[in-house]
């Protein structure tokens, strides 16, 4: 079983203070949880100040995100920030490996390669970094560049939560809502979602919502539901605001307001959501 030794334990503090010391990769992982939203409150305006400020110095992690998003003078140009997170790789920065591999995963700036972005997923979790094993995990949960193994993406997913990882977190609580290569535990998957959504991980934000909506796990609360659906949607999840349409659309937990409910899916619908773009389609849109 694939196991890797020296993957870094996530610790705040240690971050905190070695920025202060002006380290610039700590002080990028500080923006990066502050982008996400995760281990601290979301500012994504002190976020992108500190990216572009790094990105003036040469980091070059922090150079290619801000040409991936558009962050700062240069705009958004995803073929440079590809080259500037290969630049990053090939200086030995794990942070640049991962964010390479996560282009070749979706296809940013680069033809879509999944076999490539898991190599470069093993390579930057066997120089330790954390969030590179959580994707090398949901690679061999979904069969992406690997053969489809459910029980090792199980294995690294438990190793990165380990060392603090709250996506990696997220997806084991989804292991065990449904029972994938563990024994299915509803009551544990609330935790481990809860355990992940006090720091701030979106995707367990809203499984702990589904939770609560239909009582998995944990006593059903349909207004703790609504609520968690209302947070993951101000963060930007997709999935999240198309259930809050839901919710809206039925008069579930809410007051019914069908207007309200089109708008939200209209929106979930523009981010991609699948279900948002079928819901849609009764009202006369979302079909192009």
């Amino acid at each position: 079983m694939m196991k890797f030794e020296n993957i870094k334990c996530i610790d705040l503090a240690s971050l905190e203070e070695r920025q202060r010391e002006g380290d610039k990769d700590a002080t990028y992982m500080l923006a990066m949880y502050h982008e996400k939203g995760v281990y601290v409150s979301q500012d994504r305006e002190k976020a992108k100040a500190m990216l572009v400020d790094l990105s003036r110095q040469k980091h070059w992690a922090a150079k290619g995100y801000c040409l991936e998003k558009g962050y700062g003078k240069f705009g958004a140009d995803e073929g440079l920030a590809v080259a500037c997170y290969e630049k990053g790789a090939q200086s030995g920065d794990t942070s640049s490996t991962t964010s390479l591999a996560n282009c070749y995963l979706r296809g940013i700036g680069v033809v879509q390669d999944m076999e490539k972005a898991a190599e470069l997923y093993e390579k930057a979790a066997k120089e330790g970094d954390t969030t590179a094993v959580t994707s090398l995990g949901y690679c061999y949960e979904m069969g992406g560049g690997v053969d489809q193994d459910d029980a090792l993406a199980f294995h690294l997913y438990e190793q990165a939560s380990g060392k603090g990882d709250t996506l990696a977190t997220a997806y084991l609580g989804l292991c065990y809502f449904r029972g994938t290569s563990v024994e299915q535990d509803a009551k544990r998957a609330a935790a481990l979602f809860e355990t992940a959504a006090k720091e701030g991980e979106t995707l367990a934000i809203t499984n702990l919502a589904v939770c609560y909506h239909g009582g998995n796990g944990v006593e059903k609360d349909g207004g703790k539901a609504v609520q968690l659906y209302e947070l993951a949607a101000s963060k930007g999840d997709a999935r999240a605001i198309t259930y809050l349409a839901y919710c809206f659309e039925q008069g579930d937990c809410v007051e019914k307001d069908v207007e309200k409910a089109v708008g939200l899916y209209m929106k979930a619908a523009e981010m991609g959501d699948a279900t948002a773009i079928a819901c849609l389609q009764q009202y006369g849109g979302g079909g192009d």
